[in-house]
């Protein structure tokens, strides 16, 4: 013991002046991470913005560079003799020499880091308990590192031991990462790199499992001399076998385990998967490699399960067959969150509502305005099949990831305000109104600051596996905001030593418009809500699709290009017909491939100048005019190429597809076909003899010839104009009452309030019970949404007819969200309530009052006619 003290004070009175340089930057480490020195601030822009740097990291990096150096260097004696001068002069024994280098290292490297944490946790006032566990863990962080350390000065002479100094360093930002990826990707593992910040535990792991290799290498060197750039070369590829260790999926971290599997296991044990059709989303994609798939997306629920859980949904075995052939599996469609299941968990607090998962007292009806319309919680990769509109069976293995919320504290949007919990503290700097997160003025968004400060231990994270996220919430207006933009570089401090602090800035969408009821003066009275998202545990399910026809669901565009649109001033109709003029026009008797690409060019230049449909809040158009010309131009060519008309009719929406059979028709010469007064469009009106009835004539009328892709209107049409008769137009005239059962089946898919309406006043009983449950079950699985997609419109529409009057302030709510210049798609909002179709298509002024009202107006200032099916409003107080 004598000796190994002895060689202790000898290398300490060699390195004592690189020792004060060590506690110097120690010292300063913790002036940054307590801001005593370069404080944190709140990112500025513009002429008065600095530069904001990560001096956290930077601190870290120097604290283990200096620390690096400070156990590299040894006396000059001993690197005599090529490195082994301490071998031949040294009159000590082995075991004492390398029992002085281990005190070298745990009382001045070790014990001043253990020590700063420890006045770090005491600063920020933190309880005994913790002092001793932030010490523990920066011993065991710091020591994964001895076996590095010991025997490194035995590989490195002189300059070398720098130059692997700054090596490492480099290449742990800037080289290793993608090499040890491409490794990964090679050898088809998974990588899943730590984020050093955050969970350095993995990397801690990794270096103590790898470490033990660096001794076998200095014994290696002792008995055969390596070379330089072999010892180099050693170090540098241990230092890469660390990181790919980390990386792997060798070690995990204790908080990633579920909080309540048993639990889960209860609560899913059972149900089934639910899953309606109109949850189910298919799209066509292709791989950079070329080969092709299915994305299917779609919102995924277990029948029964209480609201409070929430599930992120992941494949792991998918199987299709389509005519006894099995269709080639594509690879998983997230990577990360297959690898990493927490990680695609972790956004659903800002892409699913919320809502009615919040914890404790919440305002009834909380609807999310910003979050995704189809609130999806799914997407996974199908096989291509080889015939879209062939019935396919499909076999999902489905693995759901649960997680619950808590409430870590709420407080109101002004400056100064804060709570404090035993693992948090928030205190808000800032609060920014039509601000967005660069600082500019962006009328609609709320931007806060915020710091927030988290015991983050390496054993006790009260961050990971799930970060807290920020919602703000209106209790009067009961709507909630979850999708945050973070803007400026998150600054934090202490993420090492236990106790983090952090500065956050967030800007929050869509919040000071008209209908949130939420203003510049009010704001104040809103509220910032903090939860905490906690991962249960996982649950096994199957589902079967079979007989599906993915061809059924995908929006065919049949190829034709599409521009965007103008961007130029002027009347966008005038531009369009000059556009059309300047094309040249070929003869009607012209080859195919010529007029096809003339039809097309004037339908691409259709699309370019859409904006000459726009209309005023008068429901008038903003550009005065027609397509009457360019509708001319094209009319003779769909009588020989109907099959080019019939692409674009797809392509337009029947916008300008409309225009041109209307003018073949007219000129077509069909009896009962005559040009009317009021439209300037074709109407037919005429005395039909009645099939089967000999001698009985029925008069038919037609006062609009209506085009749409999703019948057969356009063959009729064509068949019209070629045959010039007027016969292949009276099927579509014909309307066939449909029965009971077939109007209910009907309803069951589409849920069109008219039809709920006539089955309501059918004299059977038990139709009417079957459509009011069918009804209320809908509109229980709807997304708490306050914009719901158009597949889930219509069960609100069809509960709003019903009379439900929580669906009735869903609706006013929804609609008072809309701009002045939307009013004009209110028309099935206001036929939910007020059947207005069956008198009439309702004007723009109209539907724009209805907009007003329903900003001012609650389902309360209505009252429901049962006979009428309709609501109407109650008098106004004065």
């Amino acid at each position: 013991m004598t000796h190994t003290i002895h060689q202790f004070c000898k290398e300490f009175r060699y390195l004592r002046l690189r020792w004060c340089v060590f506690l110097a930057v120690v010292l300063l480490d913790l002036a940054v991470q307590m801001e005593w020195v370069l404080p944190m601030r709140p990112m500025e822009f513009g002429p008065n913005g600095g530069l904001m740097a990560a001096y956290d990291i930077l601190m870290s990096v120097l604290l283990w560079m200096v620390a690096w150096w400070f156990m590299l260097s040894v006396p000059p004696e001993e690197c005599a003799s090529g490195g082994r001068g301490y071998a031949l002069t040294r009159p000590l024994s082995r075991v004492s020499y390398w029992a002085a280098r281990l005190l070298v290292w745990l009382l001045l490297v070790v014990l001043p880091l253990m020590l700063e944490s420890a006045a770090y946790l005491w600063l920020n006032g933190r309880p005994w308990s913790e002092m001793v566990l932030g010490m523990a863990e920066r011993a065991w962080a710091a020591g994964s590192m001895t076996l590095w350390l010991l025997p490194l000065p035995v590989l490195l002479r002189g300059w070398e031991r720098y130059a692997v100094i700054v090596l490492v360093v480099l290449s742990a930002d800037f080289g290793m990462t993608s090499v040890v990826s491409k490794v990964f990707e090679m050898l088809h593992l998974e990588y899943a790199q730590p984020h050093l910040g955050m969970e350095f535990g993995r990397s801690v792991q990794a270096a103590l499992l790898v470490g033990l290799l660096m001794p076998v290498l200095a014994l290696w060197h002792q008995r055969r001399q390596l070379g330089m750039v072999a010892r180099v070369s050693a170090v540098m590829f241990l230092t890469l076998l660390q990181h790919g260790v980390a990386a792997s999926s060798l070690f995990s971290y204790a908080y990633e385990e579920p909080r309540d599997p048993e639990l889960i296991r209860r609560l899913t044990a059972g149900r089934g998967v639910v899953m309606p059709e109109r949850d189910r989303h298919f799209e066509q994609h292709e791989e950079s490699s070329g080969g092709k798939y299915i994305n299917f997306t779609a919102r995924a629920r277990l029948d029964g399960m209480p609201e409070e859980y929430v599930a992120y949904w992941r494949d792991t075995s998918t199987a299709m067959v389509q005519n006894g052939q099995v269709m080639p599996v594509p690879p998983p469609s997230d990577e990360m969150a297959r690898i990493r299941p927490l990680y695609a968990l972790g956004n659903q607090c800002q892409f699913y509502p919320m809502g009615p998962a919040l914890p404790g007292v919440k305002p009834p009806g909380l609807l999310s305005v910003d979050v995704s319309p189809k609130a999806q919680n799914m997407r996974i990769r199908l096989p291509q099949p080889a015939q879209l509109e062939a019935p396919v069976s499909t076999h999902v293995e489905l693995v759901a990831e649960w997680m619950r919320v808590h409430k870590l504290g709420e407080i109101p949007i002004k400056a100064g305000a804060g709570f404090k919990a035993p693992d948090f503290e928030i205190e808000l700097l800032e609060v920014r109104p039509n601000t967005d997160g660069r600082g500019d003025q962006s009328p609609g968004c709320v931007t806060v600051v915020c710091r927030m400060s988290a015991r983050c231990f390496e054993w006790q994270h009260a961050l990971l596996p799930l970060l807290p996220q920020v919602c703000l919430l209106s209790p009067k207006s009961r709507f909630m905001w979850q999708f945050v933009v973070s803007s400026g570089y998150e600054q934090k401090r202490g993420v090492n030593l236990g106790w983090c602090h952090m500065i956050q800035q967030q800007t929050f969408r869509q919040v000071l418009q008209p209908g949130t009821g939420v203003t510049v003066e009010n704001l104040a009275e809103q509220r910032l809500v903090w939860l905490k998202p906690e991962y249960l545990g996982s649950s096994r399910h199957e589902m079967e699709m079979k007989d599906l026809k993915i061809g059924s669901y995908l929006l065919k565009r049949d190829g034709w290009p599409r521009s965007g649109p103008s961007t130029e001033a002027g009347n966008p109709r005038e531009a369009f017909l000059q556009q059309v003029r300047g094309m040249p026009r070929p003869a009607e008797d012209a080859a195919r491939p010529e007029i096809a690409r003339y039809v097309a060019g004037v339908y691409q230049a259709s699309h370019v100048f859409m904006d000459r449909m726009d209309r005023r809040n008068d429901g008038e158009l903003k550009w005065p005019g027609g397509d009457q010309e360019a509708c001319r131009l094209l009319a003779p060519f769909l009588v020989r190429h109907p099959d080019l008309f019939r692409a674009g009719l797809a392509h337009d929406y029947a916008d300008l597809t409309q225009g041109v059979v209307h003018e073949a028709v007219l000129q077509a010469g069909i009896p009962g076909i005559t040009r009317s007064a009021q439209t300037g469009g074709p109407r037919y009106e005429r005395q039909v003899p009645v099939i089967g009835k000999p001698g009985q004539m029925k008069k038919r009328v037609m006062e609009t010839l209506w085009l749409a892709s999703y019948n057969k209107s356009f063959e009729a049409y064509v068949a019209a104009i070629q045959q010039h008769s007027d016969e292949p137009l009276w099927p579509l005239m014909d309307d066939k009452p449909l029965s009971t059962a077939e109007v209910l089946a009907d309803y069951a898919r589409l849920f069109d309030s008219g039809q709920l309406r006539w089955l309501m006043r059918q004299p059977d009983l038990s139709h009417r019970e079957k459509a009011e449950r069918l009804t209320r079950e809908a509109f229980a699985q709807l997304p708490a949404v306050a914009t719901l997609d158009p597949g889930y419109e219509r069960p609100l529409y069809a509960a709003v007819a019903l009379g439900m009057p929580e669906a009735l302030d869903w609706l006013l709510r929804g609609v008072a969200l809309k701009e002045d210049d939307a009013a004009r798609g209110l028309i099935m909002q206001h036929n939910a309530m007020f059947a207005s179709l069956a008198k009439g298509r309702p004007d723009t002024k109209t539907l724009l009052q209805f907009l007003h009202d329903a900003r001012r107006r609650s389902a309360k200032d209505y009252r429901y006619d049962a006979a009428k099916m309709i609501w109407e409003p109650l008098p106004e107080r004065p």
